[in-house]
């Protein structure tokens, strides 16, 4: 039989937070709660997970009134166990409705307990449940009903449940709603308005809301979520704002408080290179309420991939407040968002959000022609480096006149080339060229030039960075230096099309005997320009 009465006086049932005080068997008929039908803390097979677009609704149990989790953006683990609605027996006993059919249609749970005892009347109900949830508020709604029929009935009705903050929820009315929080900043604040009368106690994590005898009843809960160490005084102003205009709150909005715990302030670096080692230590700063004199503990939370932590000075009595050391090679770009936990020997705790970033290296690259005008060019040198490249990616290092590869390979895991190669001999009277080639760590083609000009003899005349100067050009008199390589230069496209084919000559100048160290233009098509540098 589905229903009767709970029994053994002094048995005290505890399910998923809730308990459930049994009293002496009676002669009448009673109820007894379907355990086997409200899922249980942290699910079971008919829960399933609700997202809205502030928040999200874990472990609904569809075959009974609770949540087990709920999360925004900044907090999670809202509930452990609460929703769960029911009625009390003649005898005090209590009995939780439980599905004997149940319908889920996208953000709204039904279910309908059927042919339950009604001992008011000496009768029997159907009591329909129904939970919504819009943007950040889960809402409960109980209708009772003669059984089999659309006629609205009278009996006890009650929702209650645990907010699982682990014995820390305190509790503060206001004029119009309840705010429940957790003195352990693990939780979102909750606010929760109802027809019903609220019973709690602060420091305990069970909530009871008391209808009374009615035919329907209805419970609303927004989540509000908080970064650590924002202004604590925002929380007054915000709750007068939302008691004046609950709706809004309730169907669309996130609102984003403080916590008024210990804030602190994280002393560090945060943002790495991929593939760059890391060992670097975080300490704490502005956490005037903590007392280290025994020492201390310190958490930290999820790391981007490659990276590892360990917490330094715990539990000393040294007075030295923990750190937390951070060593390895980042592997992936991005953001990760942790946590920062903090704790002294007395019981002062406090956490913080934080964020760990990973960078590409910066893009760069450099040719170095290392020779000396009037020198020979043939058997001369030219250095190419380059970093922030893409792994694995393909490299040529091409000389044109007529296009020879003079080197290529793939770009190494730190994402980096460099080498020498030589000039060959053969190049004819007039302007060349050499180009590093590669694909950079966002995927963007990378080039690096430089142009240089040779006599009849095979002689270095001029190099520059900028492009061949065309016949009507002013003589090619310096050596463009990294200054000037950085600068904004578009080549002429009908000369650059003539030199991929043969030499090219051009009107040209005296130039003094240096060794040329050539910072590369980089060229998208046959235009040049400018890469900045990023931190």
């Amino acid at each position: 039989m589905k229903k009767r009465t709970l029994t053994a006086a002094v048995t005290a049932l505890s399910l998923a937070g809730v308990m459930l005080l049994a009293a002496p068997a009676q002669a009448s008929p009673g109820n007894v709660t379907n355990e086997s039908l409200l899922c249980g803390l942290g699910g079971g097979v008919s829960s399933s997970s609700v997202d809205t677009a502030t928040t999200s609704f874990n472990y609904v149990c569809q075959t009974s009134g609770s949540i087990s989790d709920a999360r925004t953006e900044h907090t999670t683990d809202a509930y452990d166990g609460f929703g769960y609605v029911g009625t009390t027996n003649a005898d005090e006993s209590q009995y939780l409705f439980t599905a004997d059919t149940y319908e889920v249609d996208g953000t709204t749970f039904t279910f309908v307990d059927t042919d339950v005892y009604n001992s008011l009347t000496d009768g029997f109900v159907d009591a329909h449940v129904t939970r919504t949830f819009v943007g950040n508020t889960a809402t409960w709604t109980v209708d009772v009903f003669e059984a089999g029929t659309d006629i609205p009935a009278d009996m006890p009705l009650f929702i209650t449940g645990n907010l699982g903050s682990d014995g820390d929820s305190t509790y503060t009315p206001y004029d119009t709603f309840l705010l429940s929080t957790d003195t352990g900043i693990y939780d979102p604040y909750l606010l929760w308005k109802s027809t019903g009368e609220a019973s709690y106690v602060n420091g305990n994590d069970t909530l009871s809301f008391d209808f009374g005898v009615a035919s329907s009843a209805r419970l609303e809960n927004i989540l509000i979520g908080y970064e650590a160490c924002a202004d604590p005084a925002a929380l007054p102003t915000l709750l007068t704002s939302i008691d004046a205009d609950w709706l809004s709150y309730a169907n669309t909005e996130i609102a984003e408080i403080s916590s008024e715990q210990q804030c602190f302030d994280v002393v560090g670096t945060t943002t790495f290179t991929r593939g760059v080692a890391v060992d670097t230590t975080l300490t704490f700063d502005g956490y005037d309420n903590f007392d280290w004199t025994h020492g201390g503990y310190a958490q930290i939370g999820d790391l981007p991939a490659g990276l590892e932590a360990e917490v330094l000075n715990t539990w000393s009595d040294d007075e030295t407040p923990p750190t937390i050391h951070i060593f390895g090679t980042p592997t992936t770009v991005g953001a990760v968002d942790t946590y920062i936990y903090l704790a002294d020997d007395e019981g002062m705790d406090a956490d913080r959000a934080l964020t760990l970033t990973v960078i590409n290296e910066p893009v760069a690259a450099d040719l170095t022609l290392n020779a000396s005008v009037g020198a020979l060019i043939a058997g001369s040198d030219i250095t190419y480096s380059a970093s922030g490249l893409q792994d694995g990616a393909a490299w040529t290092l091409t000389l044109r006149s007529t296009p020879q590869v003079i080197g290529n390979g793939f770009v190494t895991s730190t994402g980096t080339v460099s080498g020498v190669a030589t000039i060959p001999a053969g190049l004819e009277t007039g302007w060349h060229s050499i180009t590093l080639d590669s694909t950079d760590n966002t995927g963007t083609t990378l080039s690096r030039v430089v142009y240089f000009e040779i006599d009849a003899a095979g002689q270095l005349l001029s190099s520059n960075y900028t492009g061949i100067p065309v016949e009507t050009a002013a003589p090619v008199d310096t050596i463009v230096d990294a200054a000037v390589a950085a600068t904004t230069v578009t080549a002429v496209p009908a000369v650059e099309a003539e030199l991929a084919a043969t030499g090219f000559s051009g009107s040209t100048g005296a130039l003094g005997a240096l060794a040329l160290t050539l910072a590369g233009v980089l060229l998208f098509g046959a235009a040049l320009r400018r890469k900045h540098r990023t931190a």
